[in-house]
This record gives structure tokens, sequence and C-alpha cells, in this order.
């Protein structure tokens, strides 16, 4: 089993559950647009085109939507930001 711990920032704060946090679990290795589809289960209408709008990044890099996780790891959703 593959367990996937999710970090919030930015516009989905407001999502976040603090007692409940996102953690998502997947039975063979997954890839960053499978987590994408999988995460719009806990968002309504706006933050499901949040998702798709954002960035997945592990703790070292920003990771490509076909990458593949193979092993349990904690995650981080990066909305896009704008301003100056």
């Amino acid at each position: 089993m593959i367990e996937i711990k999710m970090n919030l920032f930015g516009a989905f704060k407001k999502y976040q559950n603090l007692e409940n946090p996102i953690s998502l679990k997947f039975n063979s290795p997954v890839t960053i647009d499978q987590i994408k589809k999988e995460m719009g289960k806990y968002f309504d209408s706006n933050g499901i085109q949040l998702i798709l709008d954002s960035a997945i990044a592990n703790e070292s890099e920003v990771l490509e939507i076909n990458t593949l996780i193979q092993h349990s790891c904690k995650l981080s959703i990066l909305p896009p930001v704008c301003g100056g």
C-alpha cells in the first residue's frame, strides 16, 4: 500500500482540516495526474479547478504530471501565485 500525505499551501489552506489531513492510499504506483484526480474528492468545484492549475512537489523538486510515485511519501500541492 502506498500512502501519500498532502501538505496544503496558499489558497488550499481554507480546505485544510487539521484533525483529518488529506492522506491518499493507493494499491499500486501512481502518477501525479492520478493523485490530482483523487484529491478532487476533497474539494468543491473551485478547489478542483485550483488542483488542475497547481503543481505537486516533493521535498526537493516540482514533479511532472507523469512522474510515478512508487513509495509512501509526503507531497505538497502548490497553487499558482499572482502578485509582485
